[in-house]
């Protein structure tokens, strides 16, 4: 009897526990700010999909490229070698002069026969300098080219505070430097060049042996994109870009883009710098907390369904002058707004007509104009309206309403004005008829 009395209570206060849950407060991650990225110099972060800034702080100081040099490099060697990809090259003394820093494992040499697709790998996916510098020398005839051509390529795209001394992006000139927003309009270009993102977002990539070297296992040097770097830092959210550490001026850049759902965004952050144990690289923190705020915090959301009643609008000509016509939506409304946007109070909604006046004959399913939702100012999506119904033209009301346009139009106005002066004219003109026949009569 007592474990009966026992096991009711415990069961009521575990029931009164969980239903209580209910009643607690929801709380939404906060937007990350300047004090969430650990000293990094500049972070940029924009929405593709939808074409606005997320993230803006610090994009348009001049900073060292650090490695973001890369992605412009690599974009334009694609360029070069696509149709050239199963070609293969024999490496030459010229094509690893001065190369430094990272290099294939085991490293190119000179007089190894190797396909063009296998460097692209190299210098792209693993971020391999010997690589870089022997496409380079392929695809430009030497570095220096190379670097001309991407200096003219960034000015292309409007990158007007870039400038490129050398392919890698080692702050070897003080004149090596660029922008977070200059970075991110080289990098939306990238995006949409499916051979450079091809290699970008490779977690790795086999090379079969050559003549001078056993197979090589080349893997992504960025940790977001490699899920085997056992860095932590891995993200299944983010594509490509690029990512590393250029010594202690151009420090950690990271630029990679992010996907939630269908919404892609691109993430740039320059000038991260590593934990004081070196145990953390906050560059790929700050890349990853912004991942998590965008795919945590934003959702879509449905505003209208396809056929769902929006409005009513006049149809003229008809026989009743009908006021009350529906009007639909022709497709979907989705719209892509934070968890905690309330879509009937948050959003605005616009409805844009074709044209001043929709008149009768008119068949269901004509486009009339479209709706616009807008937040916090801008348009974040927009829908076809068409008519729910038709309607016929009523033969009175299209004569009034044809009369009634004449009544104000240019041929209207003037034949009021010319009909009484060529009355009072031809009054006048048989005044003076009449007097001229009578002096006749009197002679």
């Amino acid at each position: 009897m007592k474990r009966k009395i026992f096991t009711r209570a415990l069961l009521l206060i575990l029931t009164l526990i969980i239903s209580s849950l209910a009643f607690l407060p929801i709380f939404a991650i906060d937007a990350p700010d300047k004090e969430d990225f650990n000293g990094a110099k500049a972070v940029y972060m924009y929405n593709v999909t939808h074409g606005h800034v997320v993230f803006d702080y610090n994009s348009k100081i001049k900073l060292n490229t650090s490695t973001s040099a890369k992605i412009i490099m690599g974009m334009l060697l694609c360029d070069a070698l696509k149709d050239k990809l199963n070609d293969k090259i024999t490496i030459t003394s010229e094509m690893l002069d001065g190369v430094t820093g990272s290099c294939m494992k085991p490293n190119l040499t000179v007089g190894e026969i190797i396909s063009i697709d296998a460097l692209l790998y190299g210098a792209i996916c693993g971020s391999y300098n010997d690589a870089a510098s022997a496409l380079a020398h392929v695809a430009f005839g030497d570095k220096s080219e190379l670097v001309a051509q991407m200096n003219k390529k960034a000015a292309e795209l409007g990158a007007a505070d870039t400038h490129y001394t050398n392919i890698l992006g080692y702050p070897d000139n003080s004149e090596m430097l660029t922008t977070a927003n200059d970075v991110f309009k080289i990098a939306l270009v990238a995006y949409k060049n499916e051979l450079y993102m091809k290699y970008s977002s490779a977690e790795k990539y086999t090379c079969d042996q050559t003549n001078k070297s056993e197979k090589r296992y080349i893997y992504n040097r960025n940790s977001l994109i490699n899920p085997n770097s056992n860095s932590g830092y891995y993200n299944p959210s983010c594509i490509g870009m690029n990512a590393g550490y250029s010594g202690d001026d151009g420090l950690w850049s990271v630029v990679t883009t992010i996907k939630d759902e269908d919404v892609e965004y691109i993430t740039v952050i320059l000038g991260g710098r590593e934990s004081d144990d070196e145990t953390k690289i906050y560059a790929y923190e700050i890349a990853n907390m912004l991942a998590d705020y965008v795919c945590d915090e934003y959702n879509y959301v449905t505003v209208y369904k396809q056929g769902q009643e929006v409005g009513m609008t006049t149809v003229g000509l008809t026989a009743l002058n009908t006021d009350n016509a529906p009007y639909l939506a022709a497709s979907d409304l989705r719209v892509y707004v934070p968890y905690s946007v309330d879509p009937k109070n948050d959003i605005e909604y616009k409805v844009q007509y074709i044209n001043d006046e929709i008149n009768a004959p008119i068949e269901a399913g004509t486009k009339i104009g479209v709706v616009q939702a807008i937040y916090n100012g801008k348009v974040i999506g927009e829908v076809d309206l068409v008519l729910k119904e038709s309607y016929e033209k009523n033969g009175v009301m299209a004569f009034i309403q044809t009369l009634y346009e004449y009544t104000r139009s240019r041929a209207f106005i003037f034949a009021i004005v010319f009909f009484p002066v060529s009355f009072v004219c031809t009054l006048v003109f048989i005044k003076l008829r009449s007097h001229n026949f009578d002096r006749r009569l009197r002679r």
